[in-house]
């Protein structure tokens, strides 16, 4: 008795780790996909230019669609151009598009059959500038990726960041200029240190003048040009998004309209079968007998109406489709 016990006890909790074995192969399988900045760290200099990769890992399952958001802090950094040459990602929903005043990079796109599945497939660089010294933390604001499995399962497990420390240019210091050794002999045979001359001192002064007034002068062009060419760029990413969206909402519509139609031909059709059996009622029982005034008028009327809506009916659905072409 205690041995059936035993051994229903050893087989009730096999069954139970098998299950729980199962459950977490299958969690394991369902987000196998990553979304990963690299290099995760670095350390630049201000002013210099480097790139930031998005890779895409999802070594278990097939992946054929990735979307993602990267923020970064636009005060230390500045996206100079988004290049996906070369990206395991075939088309793009849209362009990846960037802002330097929100501080977003934004990208979507699709994979072909059968997918990508891999550790490291590139999907696009991102070639920034650094602006000011500090600690710059890019992060992913959202993201997801789909799985090739007919359903567009989210397969997505982890959104990697990455780090930039930007220090402050270092500046060699100028060599020291030679002193010049050369001497005036005196009358008397001594010699007497060269003297710098007025003139020399005023043409100094007048270039350092110089440089300063076209340093001013690039500071107050830049303070208009940067504004201004941001501005154009969230003009230009408003107008692309309203496009987008404006096709769509066509596309839905036409979706919508032809639905419609097919309700409203089917409708027909079958108020149309009713009447041409009322007509064929009235066609077999004037053979018969002679139709009454009121049977002939009713006859006549039936089947001009008939006609008058199937003509109403097929003009109207092409105005329609001319509408929303």
């Amino acid at each position: 008795m205690c041995l059936n016990k035993f051994r229903k006890l050893k087989f009730f909790s096999f069954v139970t780790v098998a299950i729980l074995l199962l459950s977490l192969g299958m969690s394991d399988g369902a987000q196998a996909a990553d979304l990963r900045l690299v290099p995760s760290n670095s350390r630049v200099e201000v002013s210099d230019n480097f790139s930031v990769a998005v890779q895409l890992a999802s070594p278990k399952q097939s992946a054929n669609a990735v979307y993602g958001v990267i923020n970064f802090p636009p005060n230390l950094l500045q996206v100079v151009s988004v290049n996906h040459t070369g990206s395991v990602v075939d088309l793009w929903v849209q362009d990846p598009a960037f802002s330097n005043m929100s501080g977003q990079v934004i990208f979507e796109g699709a994979i072909l059959n059968p997918g990508f599945t891999g550790e490291s497939g590139r999907v696009l660089t991102v070639n920034f500038r650094a602006k000011a010294d500090g600690v710059a933390k890019l992060a992913f604001a959202g993201g997801s990726v789909l799985a090739n499995d007919g359903q567009g399962t989210n397969i997505l497990n982890q959104l990697s960041p990455a780090t930039v420390t930007v220090t402050a240019k270092t500046v060699a210091p100028a060599a020291p200029k030679p002193a010049s050794t050369s001497l005036v002999e005196s009358p008397a045979g001594d010699t007497i240190p060269p003297v710098l001359t007025v003139n020399e001192v005023k043409l100094s002064a007048d270039g350092c003048s110089l440089l300063i007034d076209w340093g001013k002068s690039l500071v107050v062009v830049l303070s208009v040009v940067v504004p201004l060419v941001g501005l154009i760029l969230l003009l230009l990413i408003v107008s692309l998004s309203g496009w987008r969206r404006l096709i769509l909402l066509k596309l839905k519509l036409r979706r919508e309209v032809s639905d419609a139609e097919i309700k409203l031909t089917e409708t027909f059709e079958m108020i149309k079968a009713n009447l041409q059996e009322q007509l064929e009622l009235l066609e077999k029982a004037k053979k018969r007998r002679a139709l009454t005034v009121v049977e002939n008028k009713l006859l006549r009327t039936i089947k001009n109406d008939l006609d008058e809506a199937t003509k109403i009916l097929k003009k109207e659905i092409k105005d329609i489709e001319d509408e929303i072409k």
